[in-house]
């Protein structure tokens, strides 16, 4: 995986990359025990304040860092929200029947139907995502800033005086 990542030359997708693959798979193993979206939140934060840390690093600039969030928190959640439609949709049975029986309890006149619940995880995936990205790119921007003034960056060149010397006047003697 280092070979084919060492491929992409734009550092903030790079490490978005890296951070987006493991924060989908941490907010899939972790929804099934804990879930909520505090959980979400707080993970995408962390996930996009360290990928902008070592992207700014790389580049010496804040705006690389906050891209790597940006590229973290939507490919993570990407990830995530992939998974969890799937998960609908093989327990859209079960889904309805819990929602129609928590519904005649509470005495409320709604009707569970497939289409609704694939319909509202249609919606809190929009949600999800675009929340992710907004908490990545601000974990981004706080790791581009920690990030820059951690750059390892090549002192820059000298400055060489110009080489070119201008022609002289012709003597009477040539």
């Amino acid at each position: 995986m280092q070979n084919l990542l060492s491929r992409v030359g734009n550092p903030a997708l790079r490490q978005g990359i890296i951070f987006g693959v493991i924060l989908g798979i941490v907010l899939i193993a972790l929804n099934f025990f804990i879930g909520g979206i505090i959980l979400i939140a707080g993970l995408t934060l962390v996930a996009g304040l360290l990928a902008g840390m070592r992207a700014s690093r790389e580049t010496g600039r804040t705006v690389t860092g906050a891209l790597g969030g940006l590229w973290t928190g939507l490919f993570g959640l990407i990830i995530f929200v992939v998974i969890y439609f799937i998960f609908i949709l093989i327990t859209i049975d079960a889904q309805v029947k819990s929602g129609q029986q928590y519904a005649n309890s509470q005495h409320l006149n709604i009707t569970y139907t497939p289409s609704l619940i694939i319909t509202s995880a249609l919606l809190s995936s929009g949600i999800l995502i675009v929340l992710g990205v907004l908490l990545g790119l601000a974990g981004g921007v706080i790791g581009g800033m920690m990030g820059r003034s951690r750059a390892q960056l090549p002192p820059p060149r000298e400055y060489e005086e110009a080489m070119f010397e201008p022609p002289q006047p012709k003597t009477p003697a040539e």
